[in-house]
């Protein structure tokens, strides 16, 4: 509101948004409308054909005391409804985002918030476990007697999940920062190492320790696994798309993160207890497989019309296994939740909303020379990646402050243009080689 106040002021511009950009709106359109569609009433008769599941459901429902009798395809429509809200939000945040982080300027600002924020999280979540002092009573959160890492978060896979966007976010600074390998004498790379001492990029480096030992003291699984995983591949894609004068530092940056955060620093603070819990992990004792296990009914059940945003513990609570003790209000799998409350239309449009970004920012990479947006679309690369392989095991994305970091980089990387770099992009890149 307050910048379309200042457009309508001719106090801002309106950014051309690319091609790309405006398709991934036509499909967040789309997403909202698919969930609105749930809320609107229809007639009996055509409920009944379209999700005579989720009719049944309803009607049983209705009849509980307190509740108002509904004809949506929603199973739940107070929840839908806040779901319709929180994905407004989410949608109001990408568009704002493209229209203010248009210049490398702002990227680079956006991305070093990010980082700074999230090493705050870190130092916190590190000093909460170690001295015992918490401001959970201030921040409204429950004490933290799980001896793992959460920061201000309650679970500690959430606050696992959202240092991986901040990790991610930290290696697009870096990468933005980097200078193309031009040789010279031994005078010259002396020069650069004091600069280098002096400069953004090694704060950030030394801020990023301080996340991944955070993360590592989060003890989460999937988090660490995740974490590692997307590095690696990004990491992998990031050097066998660039050019070869990039291909020096940035392979410097990726085994540093490798040999001092992952076996050096991580090691000391207890890499090897996460590694224990993978390795006495069964998979017949885990609840969440039981749990996966129990949702084909309603995998068939919701499929067509989905049970509607937000509905989930309804939907599956009908073909709840009796072994799983305690409440389950989440599917603990990303993919199985959207697709029961969303239907496969849903996690279609999502999925589509994915890919677009992920070969967006795989083109930018291999396209653009510029370093800012190259590390921009890395930085997005590695957040989505992360936040995919991630949600196989948790709920994640449902966490506001998750959800709106991810969807803040998506935005960024967008509305890059992917097309080979200009006469400007030349004569910036030029200049940082030259220093």
């Amino acid at each position: 509101m307050g910048w379309a106040a200042q457009y309508l002021r001719n106090r801002v511009a309106r950014p051309s948004l690319s091609k790309s950009a405006l398709i991934a709106l036509c499909i967040w359109t789309l997403w909202l409308l698919s969930i609105a569609l749930q809320l609107a009433p229809l007639p009996e008769q055509w409920l009944a054909t379209l999700a005579p599941t989720a009719t049944k459901t309803r009607q049983a429902l209705n009849e509980l005391p307190g509740s108002f009798a509904s004809s949506t395809l929603s199973i739940v429509p107070g929840e839908t409804v806040r779901q319709l809200l929180l994905s407004l939000s989410y949608f109001g945040l990408y568009l704002l985002a493209l229209l203010v982080t248009a210049s490398r300027k702002r990227q680079r600002i956006v991305l070093l918030t990010l980082v700074s924020v999230g090493l705050v999280q870190a130092l916190y979540g590190i000093q909460r476990m170690y001295s015992g002092f918490d401001l959970g009573g201030l921040l409204d959160i429950p004490a933290n007697t799980s001896g793992r890492a959460s920061g201000s978060f309650i679970n500690p896979n959430h606050f696992a999940a959202y240092l991986e966007l901040v990790l991610a976010a930290g290696l697009g600074l870096i990468l933005a920062d980097l200078r193309g390998w031009t040789g010279g004498s031994w005078r010259h790379h002396i020069a650069e190492v004091i600069d280098l001492t002096f400069s953004t990029k090694f704060r950030v480096r030394v801020f990023m320790v301080a996340v991944v030992v955070a993360l590592v003291l989060s003890q989460s699984r999937m988090g660490n696994a995740a974490f590692f995983t997307a590095l690696c591949l990004c990491g992998g894609t990031y050097l066998l798309l660039r050019q070869k004068r990039w291909l020096a530092p940035a392979l410097v940056l990726f085994i540093s993160v490798v040999l001092i955060d992952i076996w050096i620093v991580s090691d000391r603070f207890g890499l090897e207890r996460v590694v224990t819990r993978i390795q006495k992990t069964e998979i017949s004792k885990e609840a969440r497989p039981l749990v996966l296990a129990d949702l084909q009914p309603a995998f068939e059940a919701y499929a067509v019309t989905g049970a509607g945003a937000g509905a989930f513990e309804a939907a599956y609570s009908p073909y709840r296994n009796e072994e799983i003790g305690k409440r389950y209000d989440h599917a603990h799998n990303e993919y199985a939740e959207f697709l029961i409350e969303n239907g496969l239309h849903g996690i279609g449009l999502l999925a589509l909303l994915v890919g677009l970004h992920l070969l967006k920012a795989v083109k930018i990479i291999y396209k653009r020379r510029d370093p800012v947006r190259s590390g921009v679309a890395f930085a997005g690369l590695m957040a989505l990646t992360a936040m995919l392989i991630h949600a196989s095991a948790e709920f994640m994305l449902r966490i506001p402050a998750v959800a709106a970091t991810l969807v803040t980089l998506m935005a960024m990387l967008i509305n890059i243009s992917d097309h080979r770099r200009t006469r400007t992009e030349n004569q910036i890149t030029n200049s940082q080689a030259t220093g």
